[in-house]
């Protein structure tokens, strides 16, 4: 053979091998990919299968009728912040629950109004999603408001995930108070103004500012009564008044929001979650997505 084909022949091996180790190169990346997508479905789906036991978790503690007395400044209930491992990874599981019966109603978000005057100063300007009071029964469907409302700059639209140490599936609800020197308590609208609220307000869980508020519109007495017993951390009872005035005030709640956080390795999601109804019949209505920037 002569020195050209050999050569010749050597290019082609040599081609041969280049294209090889391309090929070879190329079905590597694509398996790694494939193999990352797979991971990230998997992750998606052990990511749901959590949110979902938080959700019966969020329902079934609704369904207990807790009594939950908030400071004075208003609050939240932690109901869960747990952690596990699972194939090398941690799952972590954090549900913290603010009372719809503390916010006031999303109708009454209107110039001149008492209650919206009691509001955090930087929540004062949100307007109402309605022309007046929002029937018995209709307020749900007013849910997509929180997620087109204009947020003002200093507040949030959802409360911030506030990073406790995990109790590990252990311990029981535990009371967080807003406090306004603390960077996560900036104002979130989800908190203070609910399109689920049709006038129903707890008097062992509304921000006092706001409950002051009520009694004054109300002309009830007694306000400093309950002011004592919120401060020493005593359930009141609420005061009988006329259903025909669209408060009605109760002692403890069936409506409840929660921030619920799942995390697996890397992966992180979040959500609002509205429940409601009575022991036994406790249902979501209303689930949004928080995002990085809500």
């Amino acid at each position: 053979m002569s020195g050209s084909r050999r050569g010749f022949a050597l290019l082609l091996a040599l081609a041969a091998c280049l294209l090889i180790l391309v090929s070879l190169g190329t079905w590597i990346q694509a398996r790694h990919h494939l193999a990352q997508v797979a991971w990230v479905a998997e992750s998606d789906d052990r990511i749901r299968g959590v949110r979902g036991s938080a959700e019966q978790l969020l329902q079934s503690w609704i369904s207990s009728a807790p009594v939950v007395v908030l400071p004075s400044g208003g609050g939240s209930v932690l109901i869960a912040d747990d952690a596990l491992l699972s194939d090398g990874q941690v799952i972590r599981m954090t549900i913290r629950a603010y009372d719809v019966c503390a916010a006031i109603p999303a109708a009454r978000a209107v110039r001149g109004d008492a209650l919206v005057a009691n509001l955090p100063p930087v929540l004062q300007g949100i307007r109402s999603p309605t022309r007046g009071p929002v029937a018995p029964g209709a307020a749900a469907s007013l849910s997509g408001w929180i997620d087109t409302v204009d947020v003002p700059p200093g507040a949030r639209r959802f409360p911030a995930l506030v990073c406790d140490q995990p109790l590990w599936w252990g311990g029981g609800p535990s009371i967080r108070q807003t406090d306004a020197t603390d960077p996560t308590a900036m104002p979130a609208v989800a908190v203070w103004i609910s399109p689920h609220q049709e006038g129903t307000l707890n008097v062992n869980t509304m921000p006092m500012d706001l409950l002051r508020a009520v009694y004054q519109e109300l002309a009830l007495d007694g306000i400093d009564q309950v002011a004592d017993g919120r401060a020493a951390g005593r359930l009141g009872s609420a005061p009988t008044i006329d259903a025909g005035r669209g408060i009605r005030l109760v002692d403890r709640s069936s409506a409840w929001a929660a921030r619920i956080d799942v995390a697996f390795g890397a992966q992180h999601r979040a959500w609002w979650v509205v429940a409601l109804g009575k022991p036994g019949a406790v249902r979501i209505v209303s689930r949004h997505v928080i995002g990085e920037t809500s």
